[in-house]
């Protein structure tokens, strides 16, 4: 019986080996990798909802031919056929798609089925933000990709402009927030995770910038210990505190609750790498302007 990684590579060389271009396409992704392809990307399977999200915003969603759960902006989003979601996906319904280009989620797709789909030998890019300039850069990568090279660079333009505009200067001494984007158990935002940078762009710090970890698990107890000035839940009940009655009785210490200073935010805004995380970081800074 033969391999299935086998059959898989042998399916995908047969549909490859159709494709000839005089001049291919070679851009390195958000993880170092060099990624070429022979031309324009037509039939793109997105494998994260921000990277359906930031194809659609250059003008391209009609070319996603495959994507996964939870990729659900813009609504037309919705209508594109889900092959899995970030840790698992069907392989045979992604070859089945005829894709010349995969876009997956560098931090966040499993490492395991990244390699699974290299042995594909479908070029495949790496899509990951280390901090705000990521995003823009992002943009200018998969517009090369894609054709998308003058609406990319006038997107990033514009993203540059308003960040400048959306900056808060600092008010000593600065307040502290913490951001619970999971109930159970209790997650938060560490000092390598994006997010900390925009509650630095508006004036505050992360009470958990110390922690090294995407997403840090952490108990009552430290946050207490921490005190937050300001807490930010989600406006989703999913997955997340959604009633502060379970926070008062073990957290009614905290500063945060005891000054009212509770601000909801839509996460999809604010923790997915994006355009829209304009509005979040507007969101979030209004908060921290609440609070002072």
């Amino acid at each position: 019986m033969l391999n299935l990684n086998r059959i898989l590579v042998f399916i995908s060389a047969v549909f490859f080996s159709s494709i000839v271009s005089a001049k291919a396409i070679t851009v390195t992704d958000d993880m170092g990798n060099v990624v070429s392809i022979p031309k324009t990307a037509e039939r793109i399977v997105a494998l994260a909802p921000h990277v359906t999200e930031l194809l659609f915003s250059l003008g391209i969603g009609g070319k996603i031919v495959a994507t996964v759960e939870y990729a659900d902006y813009p609504p037309a989003a919705k209508k594109i056929p889900r092959i899995g979601d970030s840790l698992t996906i069907n392989i045979e319904d992604l070859i089945a798609h005829k894709p010349d280009l995969i876009v997956a989620w560098g931090s966040g797709t499993s490492q395991s089925l990244i390699q699974r789909l290299k042995i594909l030998q479908i070029p495949i890019y790496l899509s990951g933000s280390k901090n705000l300039d990521d995003i823009p850069s992002s943009l200018l990568r998969l517009g090369e990709l894609t054709g998308r090279r003058e609406i990319a660079a006038k997107l990033v333009e514009k993203f540059r402009d308003d960040l400048l505009t959306a900056k808060v200067e600092k008010i000593e001494p600065e307040k502290k927030l913490f951001i619970q984007i999971w109930g159970s158990p209790l997650r938060t935002i560490g000092g390598t995770h994006v997010v900390d940078e925009l509650i630095q762009h508006c004036g505050a710090v992360n009470v958990y910038n110390d922690q090294s970890q995407l997403s840090p698990v952490i108990s009552i107890e430290s946050l207490i210990n921490r005190d937050p000035d300001i807490i930010v839940l989600s406006t989703k009940d999913k997955g997340f505190s959604s009633d502060l009655s379970d926070l008062i009785k073990p957290w009614k210490q905290i500063s945060a609750l005891k000054n009212g200073a509770i601000c909801r935010i839509d996460f999809d805004i604010l923790l997915r790498p994006t355009i829209r995380v304009l509005d979040g970081i507007n969101e979030l800074c209004k908060c921290v302007a609440a609070a002072n």
